[in-house]
């Protein structure tokens, strides 16, 4: 019963060292996964349709965390947002638009591959809070309305040395009462 046991023995830690070396090597062998990326970005942004009627061209400020696996096409990123947009013809009047949104977006490109411009994809849906003010003298009126909006755009990743530069456009419309908000940020930023 003795040799029965040590022959098992054997045969069990020749079994998990053959299983160590060949998980170690698969292991070495698969692309390493990708970690969380964090980004900023800031532009301009176009107010479009019967928005644009109104409203001056203003300005984009966002930031996003994303992942996307190494070696793969698809990623998500979830993002916020603040544009700015002013009125046309306001005269003494200061009145403005402020858009907040908050987004999940799919992101379909190619593959990283170093040091390469990587086109890609980009859409999604979210959460809009499109708050309108004017300021006359020492008074403020404002309105604000939370909608569901989505939007759908396109970049370019440019790698650099420990972070990535991008540049990017997207249309967001926004499922206001009375008419849709419609806009396009045009932005560039980096993500690390």
């Amino acid at each position: 019963m003795h040799a029965l046991t040590l022959r098992t023995f054997r045969v069990a830690v020749a079994l998990a060292g053959v299983t160590l070396a060949s998980s170690t090597l698969a292991a070495q062998a698969a692309p390493a996964s990708s970690r969380p990326t964090f980004g900023i970005s800031g532009g301009i942004a176009l107010p479009l349709g019967d928005f644009g009627d109104g409203f001056n061209s203003g300005y984009d400020i966002a930031a996003h965390v994303g992942f996307r696996p190494s070696g793969q096409a698809f990623g998500v990123r979830a993002e916020g947002a603040f544009n700015r947009f002013g009125a046309k013809g306001g005269g003494s009047a200061d009145v403005h638009a402020n858009i907040f949104g908050v987004t999940g977006n799919l992101i379909i490109g190619t593959p990283a591959t170093p040091g390469s411009i990587r086109p890609y994809f980009i859409g999604g849906a979210g959460i809009y809070n499109v708050k309108a003010e004017a300021k006359v003298a020492n008074s403020t009126v404002s309105s604000s309305d939370t909608k569901f909006g989505l939007n759908v755009g396109a970049g370019l990743d440019l790698p650099l040395s420990g972070i990535a530069a991008f540049a990017e456009a997207r249309y967001h419309i926004v499922f206001t009462d009375g008419g849709n908000t419609a806009f396009v940020p045009i932005v560039v930023g980096v993500r690390f």
